[in-house]
């Protein structure tokens, strides 16, 4: 689904969509959408042909524990504001350094915008960078792989880990 910037008039509109899993596509770290996504977006074009659209989306995300690795679904609903610039009066110079006020702008060149690849855009960057399936999540046991929010593991404490015999021996001739 594309937004036409040409086709807008120098105004504010507002739009509403609805999108499937199977309309976008999403494909990040295997994760997937879970159930159907709402864009609701509020689009302001100038007469200099620079638009604003803000925004908001809210959906489920499916994502995996990074501590259990289990899945579960993620909801999601963040706010986003882009601007968008002709690539004629986005500037000639070139520059080392964009600055912080000019961070949410674009240039485009194409008048049609994705609705799909913005919607994308805006969903993996506000996915947190640790996905954790409940707050006080216990992991995995390091030796046998059990979920330990199912219960503890079947290992038993005193086992211990062979890379730490070398230490343990230098441990012990020390104190003697």
């Amino acid at each position: 689904m594309f937004l036409d910037i040409s086709k807008l008039e120098v105004e504010t509109v507002r739009h509403e969509y609805t999108f499937s899993p199977a309309d976008v596509g999403f494909d990040y770290k295997g994760y997937e959408l879970a159930d159907a996504f709402c864009l609701n977006v509020e689009v302001t074009k100038n007469s200099r042909q620079e638009v604003l659209i803000k925004g908001t989306i809210a959906g489920p995300v499916r994502v995996f524990c990074d501590r259990c690795l289990e899945p579960f679904v993620l909801a999601i609903n963040p706010s986003f504001q882009i601007a968008m610039i002709p690539a004629r009066t986005a500037g000639t110079e070139t520059e080392d350094e964009i600055e912080a006020d000019r961070l949410d702008e674009n240039v485009y060149t194409d008048p049609r915008i994705s609705l799909t690849d913005l919607m994308t855009e805006q969903i993996i960057l506000n996915l947190p960078a640790k996905m954790l399936c409940q707050h006080d999540c216990q992991g995995i046991c390091a030796r046998c792989g059990a979920n330990l929010n199912q219960g503890a593991c079947a290992c038993t404490a005193t086992e211990s880990d062979p890379r730490w015999l070398l230490l343990r021996e230098m441990q012990k001739r020390m104190k003697k």
